[in-house]
This record gives C-alpha cells, sequence and structure tokens, in this order.
C-alpha cells in the first residue's frame, strides 16, 4: 500500500499543471474539512497507465483528524469516474 507522500509524488508527476482551490474550509475541535476544485492535464505516467494530455477539472473533500499541530488521519473522496471519464482512463 502506497503512503500518502508516494501517493502525492505520482499525482504531481502525473498532473505537473495541477491546481487546487479551497472552496469552504470547515473545523471543530480536530477535525477540519475542506472542499476543493481542481484540475490538471495528464501529462505523466499515472497507475501504469500512459499519459493522454486530456485535461479534467473536479470537486471533492478531505477530512483530517489533527492531534498535537499533527495529521493522524485523513480520507479524501472524489468522483472517479468524471475523473477517468475526462483523462480517458478506462473505468474499472
Amino acid at each position: 500500500m502506497r503512503s500518502l507522500l508516494e501517493s502525492f509524488i505520482a499525482f504531481f508527476k502525473a498532473f505537473p499543471d495541477n491546481y487546487t482551490n479551497p472552496e469552504n474550509l470547515f473545523e471543530e475541535g480536530e477535525w477540519a474539512m475542506i472542499e476543493w476544485s481542481g484540475g490538471g492535464t495528464f501529462l505523466g505516467e499515472l497507475g501504469g497507465y500512459a499519459p493522454t494530455g486530456k485535461s479534467f477539472t473536479l470537486q471533492g473533500c478531505g477530512f483530517f483528524h489533527i492531534v498535537d499541530s499533527k495529521i493522524r488521519f485523513q480520507r479524501g473522496y472524489i468522483d472517479k469516474y468524471t475523473w477517468f471519464t475526462q483523462i480517458g482512463l478506462p473505468i474499472s
């Protein structure tokens, strides 16, 4: 299983022009949630798939449990069907 860092590195290599815009940020005690919009162009290999040169725009959200100023848990949600359809990857 990939670490969060390894996943980010692979994503940034595949989408070097990626961008993320925070839309909403919520915080309650040790928990935080961010809604975001973003996009990029598929220019590098990702998960064994060759780049297609196609761009995407997407919305998503992330949840974080923060203890002693450190992220202890993170989970994010996106619409993988919409993302893969835009960049030309098969939906499995």
